[in-house]
């Protein structure tokens, strides 16, 4: 019974504090770009317009790729801050950030799913994969969503989406469709911050 509880509790997903977290994120996020842009608006703008002039779309894509197939947890919103700081169009931005994101979820998937009865897969995932088995086990594909759209890694949950074989086609979706969703909401308040300066 006290198994039952505990296994209870951690799997439920507590949907009001989780977008109340990822709203007063994204104002601290704005407030914070706004005071950076305040007093380092120069060096910002020269290092974000080196970026995109040097690196530009293929950086952008591949941080997004190395971050979707990471086993465990790695922000990837930095890339496309700076993109969009340098200049880079707004839905280029969104566009090669979700493309660079679902191309390394399917990865992910496939690693998952080839690899789950390896030692290797033990290594990279263990420390996430009771949790998020439990989060796919309840949840399913609703799983893959909050996480997509919230600031619960999804990165690990991709890998457990292959291990469990949840349904390719399915997931693509879902992924691709949260991912679209919340980069643009990052990059909007990315956006915001940056105009009320």
């Amino acid at each position: 019974m006290i198994n039952t509880e505990n296994e209870k509790k951690n799997t439920e997903i507590k949907l009001k504090p989780l977008i109340v977290k990822s709203i007063l994120g994204l104002l601290v996020l704005t407030l914070f770009m706004v005071l950076f842009s305040l007093f380092f608006e120069e060096s910002l703008i020269k290092y974000s317009k080196n970026f995109v002039d040097n690196y530009g779309v293929i950086a952008l894509f591949l941080s997004f790729f190395a971050t979707a197939i990471s086993p465990f947890p790695l922000p990837d919103h930095a890339a496309s801050a700076f993109a969009l700081i340098g200049g880079m169009d707004f839905w280029l931005n969104v566009g090669i950030s979700t493309l660079g994101s679902f191309f390394g979820a399917i990865i992910a998937y496939g690693m998952g799913k080839t690899l789950k009865k390896t030692k290797l897969y033990k290594l990279l995932v263990s420390k996430y994969e009771d949790q998020a088995i439990r989060l796919v086990n309840k949840y399913g594909m609703k799983s893959i969503a909050i996480a997509a759209l919230t600031p619960i890694p999804d990165s690990p949950l991709s890998w457990i989406a292959g291990t469990l074989n949840l349904p390719f086609n399915k997931f693509l979706i879902v992924y691709f469709v949260c991912r679209l969703i919340k980069i643009s909401y990052f990059l909007w308040f990315i956006k915001l911050g940056l105009l009320s300066v």
